[in-house]
C-alpha cells in the first residue's frame, strides 16, 4: 500500500526543486559569461548522495555538472571543485532573528552545508531565498573582504551577500580571490 504525502509538502518540495533548478542556471549563466544556462542542473537526491556518505566527483549540495564540455564548463567544474552549493527557499524566514539567535534554522543550513563541504574539500556555499525577496548568499566568513563595495553582512561564521551584488562580480575574479584567500591551486 502506498503512502501519500500531504499535498503541502509536495507542493513546498516542487517549490524547492523549482528554486534549485533556477538556481543552477543562474549560476550557469554567471560562470559562462552569459553563454550557457544549461551547465547546471539540480543534482540527484539534492546532495542525498554526499549525505549518505557517497560522494562522487561533483556531486555533492545542490548543483550539480550537467555539461561537461562546451562554452564555460571549465568555469562550472571549478565552481564545484570549489564550493558545495545548497538552495534554501521557505515562504516565511525571518532572517533578522538570525542575528539574535544561534540556534536559528539559517545556522542549522550553514552547519550542513559545511559539514557537507568538509566532506568533499570543498567551501560552504549557502543560497538562501524568502518569498517576495532576493535570494542571499552566505559563504565563508574569510571571503568578507572581498565584498567591501557590496551590500554585506559579516557574521562569526559567514559572511551574507545580495546574491545580485555576488552575480554582478566577473566569476573569474570571484574564483581568483577565493583561491588566494584560501591558498587552492587553480
Amino acid at each position: 500500500m502506498a503512502i501519500r504525502q500531504s499535498s503541502k509538502k509536495t507542493n513546498s518540495k516542487r517549490k524547492g526543486s523549482s528554486f534549485e533548478r533556477e538556481q543552477a542556471r543562474i549560476l550557469s549563466l554567471w560562470v559562462s559569461k552569459n553563454k550557457d544556462k544549461d551547465l547546471l542542473w539540480r543534482s540527484h537526491s539534492s546532495g542525498g548522495r554526499a549525505s549518505i556518505g557517497k560522494i562522487h566527483g561533483a556531486q555533492h549540495g545542490d548543483i550539480a555538472l550537467a555539461k561537461y564540455s562546451g562554452t564555460g564548463s571549465r568555469s562550472a567544474k571549478d565552481l564545484l571543485k570549489t564550493f558545495c552549493i545548497e538552495c534554501k527557499s521557505y515562504k516565511k524566514f525571518d532572517l533578522l532573528s538570525a542575528f539574535c539567535n544561534k540556534n536559528h534554522e539559517l545556522w542549522k543550513w550553514w552547519e550542513q552545508v559545511s559539514e557537507e563541504a568538509s566532506k568533499s574539500k570543498t567551501l560552504p556555499f549557502l543560497i538562501v531565498k524568502r518569498s517576495g525577496m532576493d535570494p542571499v548568499v552566505f559563504l565563508p566568513r574569510e571571503l568578507g573582504a572581498f565584498f567591501e563595495n557590496k551590500n554585506f553582512i559579516i557574521f562569526p561564521k559567514a559572511v551574507m551577500v545580495l546574491q545580485k551584488d555576488l552575480l554582478s562580480t566577473s566569476w573569474q575574479v570571484f574564483f581568483r580571490e577565493t583561491c588566494k584567500v584560501f591558498k587552492k591551486g587553480k
